[in-house]
């Protein structure tokens, strides 16, 4: 009984020294980062900027930007390749040479300007006919006007003419001594056409009843109304005046 009670520290000490070394063991494993960990903390690291280190290390983005390049140019050349197949090749559906090709263009682009200044020929010849129909058109009114106008002073001329006739005819019905006294106030214009219409007997009974001042214009009248004119210009100026 004394022998199993003096074996019981030394057991107890060794259980608790055994638990002690697992609790040091869980303690390292705990502090210990793991594989995954290692793994991982590369790329947070590159992706955190906050954790990221004060000196710059360019390494690893040569790579990156070696990468973005050859890919831009990839797709670029891609992009030409697409577009340089996408030019239809005139030459060889036509069977015609280049030369040829722009000769044609040319002439088509030189036939659609001719079309044009046709077409603007054709509106100024279209402008040009109704312009001179109009013309037509307005000188044939003043034609019109014109006949108007000299048969409006046609008939004037008819009833003025009338009227002096009748003048005559009462001038030629009354004593020459009483035509004589109304001559001698009329005004010249109106006395010359009254005495050319009368007959010269009558109307030398009546100048003979005029004063002698009043005759000899009268005379002077009617002789310049006789005498032919010299020139167009008078001819002219005696039709306007008588």
């Amino acid at each position: 009984m004394a022998k199993t009670i003096r074996l019981m520290p030394a057991l107890i000490a060794v259980s608790l020294g055994s638990i002690a070394l697992k609790a040091v063991d869980i303690a390292e494993a705990a502090t210990e980062p793991s594989e995954t960990d290692h793994a991982e903390a590369p790329e947070h690291a590159e992706n955190d900027g906050h954790d990221a280190p004060d000196v710059y290390d360019d390494t690893g983005h040569e790579d990156d930007f070696d990468e973005m390049t050859d890919v831009n140019y990839s797709d670029s050349a891609e992009v030409n390749d697409d577009a340089c197949m996408a030019v239809p090749d005139f030459t060889a559906e036509t069977g015609l040479s280049q030369y040829e090709i722009e000769v044609l263009r040319s002439l088509a682009d030189r036939r659609v300007e001719l079309d044009e200044r046709a077409d603007d020929l054709d509106t100024r010849e279209q402008m040009a006919a109704a312009a001179e129909a109009r013309l037509d058109e307005q000188i044939a009114e003043l034609k019109e006007l014109e006949t108007g106008v000299q048969s409006l002073l046609a008939t004037m001329e008819q009833k003025r003419d009338e009227r002096l006739e009748g003048l005559v005819n009462v001038y030629q019905s009354m004593k020459p001594k009483d035509a004589a006294r109304i001559f001698e106030s009329l005004s010249d214009e109106v006395l010359l056409e009254v005495s050319q219409r009368m007959k010269y007997a009558q109307l030398g009974a009546v100048m003979s009843s005029m004063s002698s001042k009043r005759a000899e214009e009268l005379t002077r009248l009617l002789a310049e109304r006789a005498e032919l004119p010299d020139t167009a210009e008078d001819l002219l100026a005696q039709a306007e005046a008588g």
